[in-house]
Protein backbone atom coordinates (compact mmCIF):
# COMPACT_ATOMS: atom_id res chain seq x y z
CA UNK A 1 0.00 0.00 0.00
CA UNK A 2 2.63 2.51 1.01
CA UNK A 3 4.91 1.67 -2.38
CA UNK A 4 0.83 2.95 -4.22
CA UNK A 5 1.31 6.20 -2.45
CA UNK A 6 4.32 6.95 -4.08
CA UNK A 7 4.30 9.75 -6.37
CA UNK A 8 7.26 8.63 -9.21
CA UNK A 9 5.43 5.74 -9.30
CA UNK A 10 2.52 7.35 -10.41
CA UNK A 11 3.92 9.75 -12.49
CA UNK A 12 5.78 6.43 -14.60
CA UNK A 13 2.10 5.18 -14.94
CA UNK A 14 0.43 8.30 -16.16
CA UNK A 15 3.80 8.59 -18.28
CA UNK A 16 3.13 5.03 -20.00
CA UNK A 17 -0.53 5.77 -20.07
CA UNK A 18 0.04 8.76 -22.13
CA UNK A 19 2.66 6.89 -24.46
CA UNK A 20 -0.37 4.09 -24.98
CA UNK A 21 -2.89 6.71 -25.79
CA UNK A 22 -0.92 8.49 -28.48
CA UNK A 23 0.44 5.20 -30.20
CA UNK A 24 -3.16 4.13 -30.61
CA UNK A 25 -4.95 7.07 -31.57
CA UNK A 26 -1.95 7.99 -33.89
CA UNK A 27 -1.89 4.21 -35.58
CA UNK A 28 -3.20 4.40 -39.25
CA UNK A 29 -2.72 7.96 -39.30
CA UNK A 30 -0.72 8.51 -42.59
CA UNK A 31 2.48 10.94 -42.32
CA UNK A 32 1.73 14.36 -44.31
CA UNK A 33 3.80 15.51 -47.28
CA UNK A 34 2.59 19.07 -48.18
CA UNK A 35 3.93 20.62 -51.38
CA UNK A 36 2.42 24.39 -50.94
CA UNK A 37 2.42 27.17 -53.50
CA UNK A 38 5.46 28.87 -52.90
CA UNK A 39 7.34 25.33 -53.26
CA UNK A 40 5.91 24.40 -55.96
CA UNK A 41 6.92 27.80 -57.90
CA UNK A 42 10.76 27.73 -56.87
CA UNK A 43 11.19 24.08 -57.83
CA UNK A 44 9.46 24.33 -61.56
CA UNK A 45 11.52 27.81 -61.34
CA UNK A 46 15.18 26.27 -60.59
CA UNK A 47 14.26 23.25 -63.29
CA UNK A 48 13.36 25.91 -65.75
CA UNK A 49 16.36 28.67 -64.93
CA UNK A 50 18.65 24.98 -65.41
CA UNK A 51 16.89 24.24 -68.79
CA UNK A 52 16.54 27.46 -70.54
CA UNK A 53 12.68 26.75 -71.28
CA UNK A 54 9.21 27.44 -69.80
CA UNK A 55 7.54 23.67 -68.37
CA UNK A 56 4.83 22.45 -69.98
CA UNK A 57 1.96 20.85 -67.45
CA UNK A 58 3.54 17.32 -67.74
CA UNK A 59 6.68 18.22 -66.88
CA UNK A 60 5.66 20.14 -63.78
CA UNK A 61 4.03 17.82 -62.24
CA UNK A 62 7.05 15.52 -62.81
CA UNK A 63 9.13 17.82 -60.89
CA UNK A 64 6.57 18.16 -58.24
CA UNK A 65 6.32 13.92 -58.79
CA UNK A 66 10.37 13.85 -58.10
CA UNK A 67 9.74 16.08 -55.24
CA UNK A 68 7.08 13.61 -52.98
CA UNK A 69 9.11 10.57 -54.38
CA UNK A 70 12.74 12.01 -52.70
CA UNK A 71 10.89 12.75 -49.99
CA UNK A 72 9.02 9.74 -49.58
CA UNK A 73 12.63 7.72 -49.83
CA UNK A 74 14.14 10.09 -47.06
CA UNK A 75 11.44 9.20 -44.88
CA UNK A 76 11.63 5.84 -45.62
CA UNK A 77 15.23 5.89 -44.88
CA UNK A 78 14.85 7.68 -41.38
CA UNK A 79 12.09 5.10 -40.69
CA UNK A 80 14.28 1.88 -41.76
CA UNK A 81 16.95 3.63 -38.95
CA UNK A 82 19.30 4.28 -41.92
CA UNK A 83 20.61 7.26 -40.23
CA UNK A 84 22.05 5.70 -37.63
CA UNK A 85 26.21 6.40 -37.93
CA UNK A 86 25.54 8.11 -40.88
CA UNK A 87 26.15 12.43 -39.92
CA UNK A 88 24.85 13.78 -43.63
CA UNK A 89 21.98 15.25 -44.61
CA UNK A 90 18.75 14.53 -46.41
CA UNK A 91 20.29 13.96 -50.24
CA UNK A 92 23.01 11.07 -48.28
CA UNK A 93 19.92 9.32 -47.34
CA UNK A 94 17.72 9.34 -50.02
CA UNK A 95 20.66 7.80 -52.06
CA UNK A 96 21.17 5.51 -49.17
CA UNK A 97 17.90 4.32 -49.57
CA UNK A 98 18.06 4.23 -53.32
CA UNK A 99 21.03 1.88 -53.20
CA UNK A 100 19.28 0.01 -50.73
CA UNK A 101 16.13 -0.97 -53.51
CA UNK A 102 18.79 -1.32 -56.46
CA UNK A 103 21.82 -3.08 -55.26
CA UNK A 104 21.28 -6.34 -56.12
CA UNK A 105 20.55 -4.90 -59.47
CA UNK A 106 22.70 -7.27 -62.60
CA UNK A 107 24.26 -5.52 -65.88
CA UNK A 108 22.41 -6.47 -68.97
CA UNK A 109 23.35 -8.88 -71.84
CA UNK A 110 24.55 -7.69 -75.50
CA UNK A 111 20.53 -8.71 -76.17
CA UNK A 112 18.85 -6.72 -73.61
CA UNK A 113 20.82 -3.46 -74.43
CA UNK A 114 20.39 -3.75 -78.30
CA UNK A 115 16.52 -4.11 -77.29
CA UNK A 116 16.32 -1.10 -74.44
CA UNK A 117 18.42 0.37 -77.68
CA UNK A 118 15.54 0.04 -80.60
CA UNK A 119 12.93 1.09 -77.46
CA UNK A 120 13.97 4.12 -76.74
CA UNK A 121 15.87 5.24 -79.60
CA UNK A 122 14.33 8.71 -79.02
CA UNK A 123 16.94 9.19 -75.83
CA UNK A 124 20.03 8.56 -78.11
CA UNK A 125 19.51 11.89 -79.89
CA UNK A 126 22.65 14.20 -79.73
CA UNK A 127 21.08 17.33 -79.07
CA UNK A 128 21.67 20.88 -80.76
CA UNK A 129 25.51 22.11 -79.70
CA UNK A 130 26.19 25.66 -79.95
CA UNK A 131 30.34 27.07 -80.91
CA UNK A 132 30.72 30.05 -78.60
CA UNK A 133 33.32 32.75 -78.48
CA UNK A 134 33.91 34.45 -75.20
CA UNK A 135 35.56 37.74 -74.38
CA UNK A 136 35.50 38.20 -70.65
CA UNK A 137 36.80 41.24 -68.45
CA UNK A 138 37.50 42.63 -65.39
CA UNK A 139 35.22 45.02 -63.67
CA UNK A 140 36.97 47.96 -63.83
CA UNK A 141 38.36 47.36 -67.51
CA UNK A 142 37.85 49.05 -70.65
CA UNK A 143 35.73 47.88 -73.12
CA UNK A 144 37.13 48.25 -76.86
CA UNK A 145 34.04 49.91 -79.28
CA UNK A 146 35.31 47.37 -81.90
CA UNK A 147 35.57 43.69 -80.57
CA UNK A 148 36.96 42.17 -84.02
CA UNK A 149 39.16 45.00 -84.36
CA UNK A 150 40.80 44.46 -81.06
CA UNK A 151 40.94 40.64 -81.42
CA UNK A 152 42.93 41.06 -84.96
CA UNK A 153 45.47 43.28 -82.99
CA UNK A 154 45.97 41.06 -80.10
CA UNK A 155 44.68 43.51 -77.59
CA UNK A 156 42.06 41.36 -76.19
CA UNK A 157 42.04 37.69 -76.06
CA UNK A 158 38.74 35.43 -76.28
CA UNK A 159 38.35 31.82 -75.92
CA UNK A 160 36.47 29.18 -78.23
CA UNK A 161 33.73 26.97 -75.95
CA UNK A 162 33.45 24.01 -79.29
CA UNK A 163 30.49 22.07 -78.87
CA UNK A 164 28.20 23.46 -75.88
CA UNK A 165 24.86 22.13 -75.43
CA UNK A 166 21.48 23.84 -74.64
CA UNK A 167 21.61 22.05 -71.13
CA UNK A 168 25.16 23.35 -70.28
CA UNK A 169 24.67 27.13 -71.47
CA UNK A 170 23.09 28.62 -68.78
CA UNK A 171 25.45 26.70 -66.08
CA UNK A 172 28.81 27.41 -67.85
CA UNK A 173 27.31 31.51 -68.42
CA UNK A 174 24.38 32.26 -66.43
CA UNK A 175 20.92 32.42 -67.35
CA UNK A 176 20.79 35.33 -68.70
CA UNK A 177 23.56 34.95 -71.52
CA UNK A 178 22.07 31.78 -72.20
CA UNK A 179 19.13 32.91 -73.46
CA UNK A 180 20.67 35.78 -75.34
CA UNK A 181 22.28 32.99 -76.87
CA UNK A 182 19.32 30.88 -77.50
CA UNK A 183 17.82 33.74 -79.07
CA UNK A 184 20.63 34.77 -81.64
CA UNK A 185 20.05 34.55 -85.21
CA UNK A 186 23.16 35.36 -86.12
CA UNK A 187 26.97 36.05 -84.75
CA UNK A 188 26.82 39.40 -83.47
CA UNK A 189 28.36 40.22 -79.95
CA UNK A 190 26.47 39.37 -77.27
CA UNK A 191 26.27 41.54 -73.77
CA UNK A 192 27.82 42.52 -71.81
CA UNK A 193 26.65 39.74 -68.96
CA UNK A 194 28.33 39.55 -64.98
CA UNK A 195 30.46 37.43 -63.89
CA UNK A 196 31.13 36.95 -60.68
CA UNK A 197 34.51 38.59 -61.01
CA UNK A 198 33.44 40.66 -63.90
CA UNK A 199 31.47 40.87 -67.13
CA UNK A 200 31.39 38.49 -70.33
CA UNK A 201 30.51 39.17 -74.09
CA UNK A 202 29.95 36.01 -76.12
CA UNK A 203 28.73 35.08 -79.79
CA UNK A 204 27.39 32.19 -81.76
CA UNK A 205 29.99 30.96 -84.06
CA UNK A 206 28.21 27.95 -85.14
CA UNK A 207 24.73 26.11 -84.91
CA UNK A 208 25.33 22.43 -84.85
CA UNK A 209 21.56 20.40 -85.41
CA UNK A 210 20.83 17.87 -83.50
CA UNK A 211 21.08 14.45 -84.60
CA UNK A 212 20.17 10.49 -84.18
CA UNK A 213 22.77 8.01 -82.78
CA UNK A 214 23.52 4.82 -84.24
CA UNK A 215 23.73 1.98 -81.68
CA UNK A 216 27.46 1.39 -82.07
CA UNK A 217 28.10 5.01 -81.41
CA UNK A 218 26.30 4.52 -77.92
CA UNK A 219 27.30 1.01 -77.03
CA UNK A 220 29.67 2.33 -74.23
CA UNK A 221 27.27 4.17 -72.61
CA UNK A 222 24.01 1.93 -73.03
CA UNK A 223 24.67 0.08 -69.70
CA UNK A 224 24.63 2.95 -67.72
CA UNK A 225 21.45 4.41 -69.18
CA UNK A 226 19.78 0.75 -68.99
CA UNK A 227 20.99 0.48 -65.58
CA UNK A 228 19.55 3.93 -64.42
CA UNK A 229 16.49 2.87 -66.28
CA UNK A 230 15.97 0.03 -64.10
CA UNK A 231 16.74 1.00 -61.19
CA UNK A 232 14.54 3.98 -61.54
CA UNK A 233 11.39 1.49 -61.72
CA UNK A 234 12.40 -0.23 -58.84
CA UNK A 235 12.78 2.67 -57.24
CA UNK A 236 8.98 3.81 -58.31
CA UNK A 237 7.87 0.17 -57.07
CA UNK A 238 9.09 0.74 -54.03
CA UNK A 239 7.78 4.29 -53.46
CA UNK A 240 4.15 3.06 -54.75
CA UNK A 241 4.17 0.00 -52.50
CA UNK A 242 4.83 2.37 -49.44
CA UNK A 243 3.47 5.36 -50.84
CA UNK A 244 0.01 4.77 -48.83
CA UNK A 245 1.49 5.14 -45.53
CA UNK A 246 1.76 8.53 -46.57
CA UNK A 247 -0.67 11.89 -47.33
CA UNK A 248 0.16 13.69 -50.51
CA UNK A 249 -1.15 17.27 -49.92
CA UNK A 250 -0.08 19.49 -53.05
CA UNK A 251 -1.36 23.47 -51.89
CA UNK A 252 -0.15 24.86 -55.68
CA UNK A 253 -1.40 25.32 -58.99
CA UNK A 254 0.72 23.76 -61.70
Amino acid sequence: MRLLREPMLHFFALAGLLFALEAYFSAGQKARIVIDQATADYLIRQREDLELRVLDASERANVIDGYVEDEILYREAYRRGLDQGDSRMRRNLILKMRGLITGDLEAPGEDELRRFFETHRDRFVRPARYDIEQVTFDADALIPDDFDAALAAGTIRSRRQPGMPQSLLAGTFGTDAGRAILAASGSEWLGPFEMPDGFQFLRVLDRIPERVAEYESVRAYLAGDWMMDRSRKLIREEVNRVAADYEVVIEADL
